[in-house]
């Protein structure tokens, strides 16, 4: 198995892993949305995220971290 955090794409509205495996043919995805912080992601701010952007179409911190820890779990 492999799994991919998907790069951001201009405005985003998810946060999305796409887990491979080598005895499927279609790959399958998890896909994140939501805003409980309110704070963008570090994705976010280096694609050059400003605060007079707004969170509209933003990728969340949490959200972010959430899908980090579960890459890492399945890598394991």
């Amino acid at each position: 198995m492999s799994i991919e955090l998907k790069p951001l794409d201009s405005k985003y509205y998810e946060t999305e892993l796409v887990l491979t495996f080598e005895h499927l043919r279609d790959p399958i995805y998890i896909r994140l949305a939501g805003m409980p912080t309110g704070y963008p992601s570090e994705r976010e701010v280096e694609n050059g995220w400003e605060p007079e952007d707004g969170m509209n179409h933003v990728e969340d911190e949490l959200v972010y971290q959430v899908a980090l820890s579960i890459k890492g779990y399945l890598e394991c």
